[in-house]
């Protein structure tokens, strides 16, 4: 598989980067990749957005600037919250459409007892931002971020807003693109002043915050095996364990080859594998190369390799996997 990137710096900025832990200077990259495999393209040449720390030269997708969240897929109106293991859309891959169970389409969502201009909390990705109620909307519950943005609900993705002293939340320092960790020491109406976890205080507005309002949907716990999203593949999983869990929704990943990593637990897949999924096999000539997994022997699989046509021994730790929605969508592009 060949890959050939096209990168265009289209702003540059400040933000507070996770690896540095400090403020710093960044680019965001426009990117084009374009996939061939055998000659073969897979794939869409579409620009997706990364984020290039200019101290440490580390990549991380756009979502890191949480301040522009219009970037987020958007909330949906008819699955419940989070039920599957879909990676993230940060790198071109949407949880719409992976998720289990389903409300019927034409039934409308109650819009229980808010009112037009009730103050409530409203969950968009894995976190609570605060809003307000907005019109009505026969689709569900609307509401409009103190941040501008707007979305349509189902019930249980809003909350009264219940805000108060003492509570824990993430804050945008300054107003700045990246999340901080801290609590709320006094509050005024929307008016907090927040003591970070770091040791500063700010004077700020509940507009620049969100939080975590129940753990229910993280099914995960320190020591699970997973195959886990590894972003500088753009669309591979790698076999790895959950080293720790943090904030209750951050997941420390420990993958096999030993890299490390922090994801979601959308970002994760049981590894559940079957006859006839799309593996890739690390080979020592050729990379990553995909083909079709014949037989499971506990960590040793027997994988029908597409390349040489050959049926090889690998071991759990050396391979990789996709959703089955990209896998099949790369069978197609072979097709072609």
């Amino acid at each position: 598989m060949a890959r050939k990137e096209s990168i265009r710096t289209i702003r540059r900025g400040v933000f507070e980067c996770p690896d540095c832990r400090t403020e710093t200077d960044y680019d965001l990259q426009e990117v084009v990749v374009r996939t061939t495999f055998l000659g073969i393209p897979f794939g869409s040449a579409e620009p997706f957005r990364r984020v290039l720390c200019r101290r440490c030269d580390t990549l991380f997708p756009e979502s890191v600037l949480q301040a522009n969240r219009p970037t987020k897929p958007a909330p949906p109106i008819n699955d419940p919250p989070l039920a599957s293991h879909a990676p993230i859309a940060a790198r071109g891959i949407s949880s719409n459409g992976h998720r289990n169970g389903h409300h019927p389409a034409a039934a409308a969502v109650p819009t229980g007892n808010y009112s037009f201009g009730d103050r409530v909390l409203a969950r968009w990705d894995y976190f609570w931002y605060p809003g307000a109620i907005g019109a009505r909307d026969p689709r569900g519950i609307k509401v409009t971020f103190d941040d501008g943005d707007e979305g349509v609900f189902p019930p249980h993705l809003v909350m009264p807003f219940d805000l108060r002293e003492g509570d824990r939340v993430f804050a945008r320092w300054k107003g700045g693109a990246s999340y901080t960790p801290g609590r709320i020491t006094r509050m005024s109406d929307d008016n907090i002043t927040i003591r970070y976890d770091d040791g500063r205080t700010e004077e700020t507005t509940v507009r620049v915050v969100r939080m975590i309002r129940g753990h229910e949907d993280n099914p995960w716990r320190v020591g699970d095996r997973v195959f886990a999203f590894w972003p500088p593949s753009q669309f591979l999983f790698f076999p790895a364990t959950i080293s720790g869990i943090n904030e209750e929704v951050f997941l420390q990943i420990a993958y096999d080859d030993g890299d490390q990593g922090v994801c979601t637990p959308d970002q994760l897949m049981p590894i559940q594998l079957q006859p006839g999924d799309l593996i890739f096999v690390r080979t020592r000539s050729s990379g990553m190369q995909p083909g079709d997994l014949k037989e499971v022997q506990g960590n040793t699989l027997l994988v029908h390799l597409w390349e040489t046509g050959r049926t090889e021994k690998a071991n759990l730790g050396t391979v990789a996997t996709m959703p089955g929605k990209f896998a099949d969508e790369f069978r197609k592009a072979q097709r072609r």
